[in-house]
Parts: structure tokens; sequence; C-alpha cells
């Protein structure tokens, strides 16, 4: 249950709804060992203003041809109550 100050009874920060929504161009696929793996890019979400809201706890390196990328788990991003909005084509 969250309270009206935007903290858990853990003591832990839930984001606004305002501040939830992660942009659907944000996600991309990346191949971590051998597996294809959804994650969301932390560029894009410098790119949006987001990375400094975002728990450091959802992030982590991929090493790609470019080198290594910071990303973030977008389940763990759910979980700490953030929602990957969906694609409009």
């Amino acid at each position: 249950k969250r309270w009206e100050d935007g903290f858990d009874y853990d003591g832990a920060y839930l984001p606004s709804a305002a501040q939830q929504a992660i942009p659907s161009e944000c996600l991309m696929d990346v191949t971590v060992n051998g597996r294809l793996r959804e994650v969301v890019s932390s560029r894009c979400t410098r790119e949006f203003g987001l990375a400094q809201q975002l728990p450091a706890e959802c992030a982590f390196d991929v090493r790609t041809n470019a080198g290594s990328r910071s990303v973030y788990g977008p389940q763990c991003l759910r979980d700490y109550g953030y929602r990957i909005e969906t694609a409009r084509y």
C-alpha cells in the first residue's frame, strides 16, 4: 500500500503516475549469453529526462559491438512501479 507522501510501507519511494511511464522507444532487444533479452536503453532514458529517477538496482551493463552499454531490466522497473508504454504505429 502506498502512503500519500509517495513512499510505501518499507520506505521505498514510489514514482507518481506521471513519472512512471517509460517510452516504448527505449525498449530494445540485445543478445546476452547467447539469448535474446529485452532491455531498456539508459541512453534513451537520458534523452527523455528519466535516467536520474530510475532505480540503480535495475541497471546492469551489456557488451555490444560498440562496447559496454548500461541498460535497465524491464521487469525490475515494473517491480518498482514503472511501466513500459505501448508502441503506437
